[in-house]
């Protein structure tokens, strides 16, 4: 902005600062600097010039009085900038398209490193980057259990069949693809949970490639309750999850028989601060999920019982009921500030089969 106000200066007209970064948000398409501050992210690209909003750069020099013979400035030092800025659907649908379609998947790819090498202090590009090669298995030698066994004995040099030969030269293809893929993948989600992001840190758990993020709970009446390692599970407790929640609340009021226990102050207090959050969020984690089935067993019916009754907490006293809100009001500031950037690959109104294609839906 200082650079440009400075050559607009040497034509013998002063523009604020502040409305100089009006009208270079306008000519990246937003209508308020404030927007392209804090709710856009950069994105590489060879040339700028084609991409910039002229229809909206117009329009804000009228709303703040700035005459239009500025425009070649702006041009001349804006079409040197290689970066584009995007909204956080923007860039997903971006990536989203690059995924679906291998003719932009690489450019995409090429310009999302690109902008991580200038902004490395940003996790959305590890993160995006990391999507390009989701496609593998962790599990890949396991489910080919056959191929990979010739495949070692390949590997040692031993004769193998050409009855499968082919079999396992495809094999061998897929399994370097998958290789390859799979070292990205959790590369750079490391490296995006290690700059912060919680959405790569959960996806690094769920691939289970790593141990660096699975913490299991030596105490084993606490450990039975969690399908989380305890920080996932705490931090996903603090975005809503309500899963969490109960397998929080409920560790914190009964034992390993699901059997209600006698709560220390610390426990009231813990169980009170998640429950009220809880309520917050328009859930009852006191309510109870008893119920009993019928099972058929060689002509026999048994009754199956699961889940726990209601549980009652008892009531806090005053000191008690103040630590509990100032606990509950941390949570909930926290719920209400959450800006962190999620990568859905499929939108919920999306479908990749068109059903009536498909078919035939008329009776025989």
């Amino acid at each position: 902005a200082f650079e440009i106000q400075q050559a607009i200066k040497s034509h013998n007209i002063e523009i604020k600062r502040s409305h100089i970064n009006e009208i270079v948000a306008a000519l990246f398409g937003f209508k308020k600097f404030n927007s392209l501050k804090l709710s856009s992210y950069p994105i590489y690209i060879d040339s700028i010039d084609d991409q910039l909003n002229a229809e909206l750069f117009v329009e804000r020099c009228g709303e703040l009085n700035i005459s239009l013979t500025v425009a070649p400035v702006f041009q001349k030092y804006i079409s040197d900038y290689h970066f584009l800025y995007l909204t956080a659907e923007e860039i997903s649908k971006l990536v989203r398209e690059a995924l679906d379609d291998e003719s932009i998947r690489n450019n995409v790819l090429t310009r999302l490193k690109k902008t991580f090498i200038e902004f490395p202090e940003y996790s959305i590009y590890p993160y995006l980057i990391a999507q390009f090669y989701s496609d593998c298995e962790n599990d890949f030698d396991e489910q080919n259990k056959d191929m990979n066994y010739l495949y070692h004995r390949y590997l040692q040099g031993q004769e193998i069949s050409p009855t499968w030969k082919p079999d396992l030269d495809h094999f061998i293809q897929e399994k370097e693809q998958n290789d390859e893929y799979k070292e990205n993948y959790v590369k750079y989600l490391k490296i995006a949970a290690d700059l912060g992001s919680f959405p790569a840190q959960l996806e690094l758990y769920q691939f289970r490639d790593n141990d660096d993020y699975v913490d299991v709970d030596e105490d084993i009446e606490n450990y039975s309750y969690s399908t989380y390692p305890s920080d996932i599970e705490l931090a996903l407790a603090k975005r809503g999850d309500e899963g969490c929640l109960r397998e929080i609340f409920d560790r914190i009021v009964c034992d390993s028989f699901d059997e209600i226990k006698e709560l220390k102050e610390n426990n009231l207090i813990e169980a009170w601060k998640w429950q009220k959050f809880a309520q917050y969020l328009g859930y009852d984690l006191a309510k109870g999920n008893y119920k009993t089935e019928a099972i058929y067993d060689q002509g026999n019916i048994f009754a199956a019982e699961s889940g726990r009754h209601d549980i009652h907490l008892p009531k806090l006293k005053l000191e008690q009921e103040n630590i509990v809100n100032q606990e509950v009001n941390k949570l909930i500031q926290f719920y209400a500030n959450l800006d962190e950037f999620n990568f859905t690959r499929y939108l919920d109104d999306s479908s990749h089969i068109n059903w009536d294609d498909e078919f035939d839906w008329e009776d025989d």
